[in-house]
């Protein structure tokens, strides 16, 4: 997501972009693209800093509301070392300002997209590894594959569950393998 209130600028970037592999969805102020945002995720958002009447840290606040790991490129012509410094605090991977040559745009996608997708499967590698550890669910049924599916999709959940079966059945490695898998198992 390309956010930047100068159309002309946006739309040279997306031809270069495009043309570098990226898809570009642009943005002409900073309510559009938080209206995007709520619609679709991205893979990183690149975004001026001064825009009226929301500006790019608004955007910011947005993305890491909506969607905390994509990656979010600060752009201007106007900025200073403090605005700078906020927006990095505020979780900016990188503060840019104009001119930038757009290889070094391209790049700098490229490897935020990259560290993003490597962190995302990661923690799916750590999740699974703590999920089949200690109490590994055995069994190739059809009814042990509706478990596990069923598992996976309460365990991305903060619901409450209660397993119920008759003694010996392996409620607890059930209650085992779904707090494994909870976003709360550390």
């Amino acid at each position: 997501l390309m956010v930047d209130d100068e159309r002309s600028f946006v739309t040279v970037a997306r031809d270069f972009l495009e043309n570098q592999g990226h898809t570009v969805t642009g943005a002409f102020d900073g309510e559009s693209a938080i209206a995007l945002l709520s619609e679709r995720s991205f893979d990183v958002v690149l975004t001026d800093l001064r825009m009226e009447p929301l500006d790019g840290m608004a955007v910011l606040d947005a993305v890491r509301e909506s969607s905390a790991d994509t990656p979010v490129i600060m752009l201007t012509g106007h900025g200073s070392k403090e605005e700078g410094v906020e927006a990095l605090e505020k979780g900016a991977v990188a503060y840019l300002n104009k001119p930038y040559s757009f290889a070094e745009l391209s790049l700098l996608i490229t490897r935020s997209v990259g560290e993003v997708r490597t962190k995302r499967e990661n923690r799916e590698l750590r999740r699974q590894s703590a999920a089949g550890s200690s109490h590994p669910m055995i069994g190739s049924s059809r009814a042990m594959a509706d478990l596990r599916g069923l598992i996976e999709r309460v365990a991305g959940t903060d619901a409450t569950a209660l397993i119920r079966g008759e003694s010996g059945t392996g409620q607890e490695v059930a209650a085992r393998a779904l707090h494994q898998a909870s976003t709360t198992a550390d």
